[in-house]
């Protein structure tokens, strides 16, 4: 099994080529900039480093959002086109659901991803499970929703704890060291627990803004 994996829903790009047969693993986390051409030269890198090709490939996991919109969107073309040139089998996560399997066993999470604007896209877990559903909630909201003890993990988990921090929280929590989906623990998961998914789509929550020009 050759399985490419990948997040581009965040400020950072988690990708990862899992080679079961061989036990071998290529993953690479690093900043977001200038998306698409990150993400097509990372993606040749890993299957270069994994000598491999894309035709070679037969699993790919990728998430499907809530986060930045240009992120997902490009990361869902991604995989789309690479389904449909390879022929390969795809699970889709949402990003908080990739976001708190990568805390392994930290609980509870708290997933909190940065939704501009003032807001976050905010869901609670217990062992890898949805205990809510994805809301979109301005910072100041979120914080006072803190669970006692939770970790904070995400791109708007600073957000909330600064604002815990300088305006009291409601509880003790703790703020994972690292914000960024963890691409082979996404993967592990989703072939083990998500079922295949024939169509690819986003995961909105927060109504787009349009700006009429003239």
């Amino acid at each position: 099994m050759n399985v490419l994996s990948f997040d581009t829903s965040m400020t950072t790009l988690s990708v990862a080529v899992i080679q079961s047969d061989q036990n071998k693993t290529v993953s690479r986390v690093l900043p977001l900039q200038r998306r698409s051409a990150v993400l097509h030269s990372t993606l040749q890198e890993v299957l270069a480093e994994a000598d491999l090709t894309a035709a070679e490939l037969t699993h790919m996991v990728v998430t499907r959002g809530p986060g930045s919109f240009t992120g997902v969107r490009l990361g869902l073309a991604v995989a789309e086109g690479l389904k449909l040139a390879v022929g390969l089998e795809v699970r889709a996560l949402s990003t908080p659901q990739a976001l708190a399997v990568s805390m392994a066993d930290a609980k509870p999470i708290m997933t909190v991803i940065d939704a501009a604007g003032g807001d976050v896209f905010v869901q609670n877990f217990e062992q890898n499970q949805p205990v809510d559903e994805v809301q979109v909630l301005p910072v100041a909201t979120a914080a006072n929703k803190v669970p006692a003890g939770a970790w904070l993990v995400g791109s708007g988990a600073a957000l909330v704890a600064s604002y815990c921090q300088n305006n009291g929280s409601v509880g003790a929590f703790k703020e994972a060291d690292n914000h960024a989906v963890d691409p082979v623990k996404m993967a592990e998961y989703a072939l083990e627990n998500g079922e295949k998914t024939p169509q690819l789509s986003a995961l909105y929550v927060k109504p787009l803004n349009y700006h009429q020009v003239g």
